[in-house]
């Protein structure tokens, strides 16, 4: 039972854990384009302190952004969340509760099951035809005295009967609430225990949320002292360069004249000497293309043939099992038929020996109360076999079918 309610609660974990999962995806979503819109901005106004720390702290200021503010539509969509996942997690603890309480109920009613089931005596061909008596919780007496219309039932004995099915009645009835009491009790202890469990989590979420926030606020920060430094680096790099340009500018224009043509005979003689390397790479590049081909048609040739091999082998392994599974089914099919043709010999005696005593007893005694007491055993035998119903409101007189 256990097992049972502890299998289907890890079942609602795992759809809760990927209802989280697609929350988290968003939130995340939702935090880059937080990201970016916030790239260029310091910080962001003064914040409300928090009612834990006690510590003083400076007036944080505002500086002018040129990406357009994104704080409500932020706050908005995480309120949004919030609310989501609290009518979640109110769900999930209802749904867990719910299959918990199932659970319970099922391994109660198998063991009641178990319970109830004894053993049966054989029935012979005339108690077969008949229909199995079904009696309600009020409809015992009345179904006796129906079945016996001769017999006189005298008033105080007949008031005592009524009182005796009264009491078992109002006994199962307090029974059943004491059952039912039980059950609420244990579905609000697992219902307190998931939403401290909640509780918890959202306490851990909330302050691994608020160590994220601050830690990317000092990311940020770092970053823009870092964007600040660089852009200013790249200032001076560019002054110098622009220096160093104009005088190489100078001295270039006083030699070009004099490197033009050489440069060209160079600029032709590489372009030659690269056309023939590009030629010979092409030639290496198509037989090293050829080769790795070959080679992976190979290897293609020897995993089929493995394959091939494995199959054969796991082939002949199944056919030797499936031949001693038949073996097997075959003995315990031959043990089954002579254990049924002993049952049906015991049955034959034993009721070729009941009708020769049955015989004998009408013989010897013609008696209207014997057979009285005949058909007494006979209904009490019937009753045995009946099945019980209990309504949730009962009636002074029940129907029986």
């Amino acid at each position: 039972m256990l097992k049972t309610a502890l299998g289907d609660r890890a079942t609602d974990k795992t759809d809760g854990k990927d209802g989280d999962t697609g929350d988290e995806e968003v939130h995340s979503g939702y935090e880059e384009i937080l990201s970016q819109h916030s790239d260029s901005i310091m910080e962001y106004g003064p914040k409300k302190p928090r009612p834990g720390f006690s510590m003083y702290r400076k007036a944080a200021y505002r500086s002018h952004s040129l990406s357009p503010s994104s704080v409500n539509k932020h706050k908005q969509l995480e309120k949004e969340r919030k609310k989501q996942h609290r009518s979640k997690g109110t769900e999930t603890r209802r749904f867990q509760a719910k299959a918990l309480t199932e659970a319970f109920e099922r391994e109660l009613r198998k063991n009641k099951v178990q319970e109830n089931i004894g053993l049966r005596g054989i029935s012979d061909d005339e108690e077969e035809e008949e229909t199995v008596v079904k009696v309600n919780e009020h409809s015992l007496l009345p179904l006796m005295l129906e079945q016996f219309p001769f017999l006189c039932v005298s008033d105080p004995t007949l008031t005592k009967m009524w009182k005796q099915q009264i009491t078992q009645v109002e006994q199962l009835k307090r029974e059943a609430q004491r059952e039912n009491r039980s059950k609420k009790k244990l579905q609000d202890e697992i219902e307190e225990a998931l939403r401290r469990h909640d509780l918890l989590t959202a306490l851990v979420k909330k302050e691994y949320d608020h160590n994220k926030r601050l830690q990317d606020f000092r990311d940020r920060i770092h970053r823009q002292r870092l964007t600040q430094s660089k852009i200013k680096e790249n200032r001076q790099q560019i002054v110098r360069a622009r220096k160093y340009y104009d005088d190489y500018r100078v001295q270039l224009r006083a030699k070009m004249m004099r490197m033009r043509t050489r440069e060209e005979m160079i600029f032709k003689k590489l372009f030659e000497e690269g056309l023939q390397i590009q030629k010979q790479r092409l030639r290496d590049l198509r037989n090293y293309a050829k080769e790795k081909r070959n080679e992976e048609k190979r290897q293609h040739q020897n995993e089929l043939d493995s394959m091939e091999n494995y199959y054969k082998d796991q082939f002949s392994l199944l056919a030797e099992a499936i031949s001693q599974e038949r073996q097997e089914l075959k003995a315990r099919e031959k043990s089954q038929a002579q254990t049924l043709h002993k049952v049906k010999r015991e049955l034959r005696a034993k009721m070729e020996k009941e009708i020769q005593q049955l015989q004998c007893m009408i013989t010897q005694n013609d008696d209207d109360a014997f057979f009285r007491e005949l058909e007494a055993e006979r209904f009490r035998a019937r009753l045995q076999m009946a099945s019980f119903q209990y309504s949730k409101n009962p009636s002074p007189r029940g129907q029986t079918s």
